[in-house]
């Protein structure tokens, strides 16, 4: 593993040392990490309502900030992007899931953020999340 480098308040990166800057210790970078949980890639997601988007979806940087652009879309026009009647969504293996109204994909939006908002924060929310 690569030196991990620190300010000395909190910050850490690893590369090349900027000047003032100094090694982080092993429980530093202890500490840093249990305060900082990673993010896992996926969550599974159960809906009683439609069962059929029911599924395991990625959670990744990529794939929020897409979803987070739909949703924009969704509440300055009320409707899907594109003309679209129903959005298809893949889960992470790659299988798409229909979400018939847009209500029903900002429900599923919503309930990633507060999942990935948790997790961010050091909680562990309960999994599969469940949406209508």
């Amino acid at each position: 593993m690569s030196t991990l480098w620190t300010d000395g308040n909190g910050y850490f990166y690893s590369g090349d040392k900027r000047p003032g800057d100094r090694a982080a210790s092993d429980a530093e970078v202890a500490a840093w990490s249990a305060a900082h949980p990673s993010m896992p890639g996926s969550v599974a997601v159960v809906s009683a309502g439609t069962t059929a988007l029911s599924g395991t979806y990625a959670i990744d940087p990529d794939t929020r900030a897409e979803m987070a652009e739909i949703v924009t879309y969704i509440i300055q026009h009320s409707a899907f992007p594109a003309g679209l009647s129903a959005l298809p969504w893949a889960d992470s293996s790659g299988a798409y899931h229909s979400f018939a109204t847009p209500a029903a994909f900002v429900g599923f939006a919503t309930a990633i953020a507060d999942y990935v908002t948790a997790v961010r924060l050091g909680s562990s929310p309960v999994t599969p999340l469940n949406i209508a």
